[in-house]
């Protein structure tokens, strides 16, 4: 068999509701020469019949077993059997348009890219309650505008940098694993390994292209899903690989694209806690991460908001979780969304330094707007006390 264009790797773990559909939607695809590896994760449930029945009636299809390994390992032990120029990894429990893997393997040698991106659909499945839904994903549109219809590096664009990892939206080339050695976080537990993939993948790759056409149905409706079952120690663990990887690069890696990433970091790590309870341990732990972050990082966001930016800023002042709750004034938060509002419509900042709150003008704001804003602050008594370092 001549070497395939694409090898689509798909681990699975108890998921034959959904599994037909998955292997059907890649078998469909428009573009013929793929290889197709199903890695069997668990014990021999149905699943494995399901996989068993595709290898015997189509010969694109190849069968690694896995046992308990976790995701991470199952996809690398495909990742060392892949034979196509490219990669794909989809999710057992989604499913692709039918001309997914043809357009991206288009756009990437006509680019000559390592890795191609594409939109994707949140999908729901229609229950006795609710019919088939489709929605694109939150940043398609954004990315439309932001990002340009040929190659780029991820130091051209970091915004790709802050946006939902989604590996499985992704064409990549074979070599990118081989040359740079690219592997996934290994062992049970291992959740949210797409975090560190996505970054050196991104980071690795010398060219990238964006196709901004959803092609991948991301299925928000299975239970089992990683998605549905937030495990935050998981994904401390994560970010702190992450800083590692990126104290293992020269500085300026970091410093282009850590003011896009960490806004990723701050929706997944740190924003817990104002909706979920932690522990110490928690709290101690996303502090050590922050603690490795530039202040210079943190201030050429511009994704953060300034309420994650005080957030932040708070936590690495804080010696325990005890003395940040004490630190946060109900006042601050109880009418935040409003607050933050106005301030972005008067072109205020505010930062906290040494118990004090400094109004600063923004670029390009009336003074006189500016010295309104100060007199309505005033009149609605809005406190700013932060307590002492």
């Amino acid at each position: 068999m001549s070497k395939p264009k694409v090898s689509v790797i798909v681990p699975i773990f108890r998921v034959e509701k959904y599994l037909m559909q998955c292997v059907d939607s890649i078998l469909a695809q428009t573009l013929k020469d793929i290889e197709v590896i199903l890695v069997d994760e668990g014990d021999r449930d149905p699943c494995y019949a399901i996989m068993r029945l595709y290898e015997q009636e189509d010969p694109r299809v190849r069968i690694i077993h896995k046992k308990h390994g976790g995701y991470g390992a199952s996809v690398n032990a495909a990742l060392d059997k892949v034979s196509g120029e490219f990669v794909s990894i989809i999710e057992s429990d989604d499913f692709i348009e039918r001309t997914m893997l043809a357009d991206m393997y288009e756009k990437a040698i006509q680019l000559n890219v390592d890795v191609v991106k594409c939109a994707y659909f949140d999908y729901w499945e229609e229950t006795g309650d609710t019919e088939e839904t489709k929605k694109l994903c939150d940043y398609a549109s954004q990315l439309n505008r932001a990002l340009p219809s040929g190659a780029f590096s991820i130091f051209e664009y970091p915004q790709l940098m802050a946006v939902h990892a989604s590996l499985w939206s992704g064409l990549y080339s074979a070599s990118l694993f081989s040359n740079k050695g690219i592997r996934f976080i290994e062992g049970k537990g291992a959740g949210y390994v797409d975090v560190l993939f996505r970054i050196e993948t991104l980071v690795e790759a010398d060219r990238i292209a964006w196709l901004g056409v959803p092609y991948y149905n991301y299925r928000r409706t299975n239970m089992g899903s990683s998605t549905n079952n937030f495990d935050l120690d998981a994904i401390i663990d994560r970010w702190h690989e992450a800083h590692d990887y990126f104290e293992s690069k020269p500085a300026d890696v970091y410093g282009t694209v850590g003011p896009w990433s960490i806004y990723d970091e701050a929706l997944n790590t740190f924003c817990y806690l104002e909706v979920m309870e932690v522990s110490e341990d928690q709290f101690q732990r996303m502090k050590s991460n922050l603690n490795r972050i530039d202040e210079a990082v943190i201030k050429n966001s511009k994704k953060l908001n300034l309420r994650q930016k005080f957030l932040l800023e708070r936590i690495v002042q804080s010696k325990d979780l005890a003395q940040f709750k004490s630190r946060i004034l109900p006042t601050v938060y109880s009418s935040r969304s409003f607050r933050h509002l106005i301030y972005r419509m008067v072109g205020v900042e505010f930062f906290f330094r040494h118990n004090l709150v400094e109004l600063k003008l923004m670029p390009g704001i009336n003074r006189r707007i500016f010295s309104l804003a100060v007199m309505f602050f005033n009149r609605l008594r809005i406190q700013f006390s932060v307590g002492k370092p």
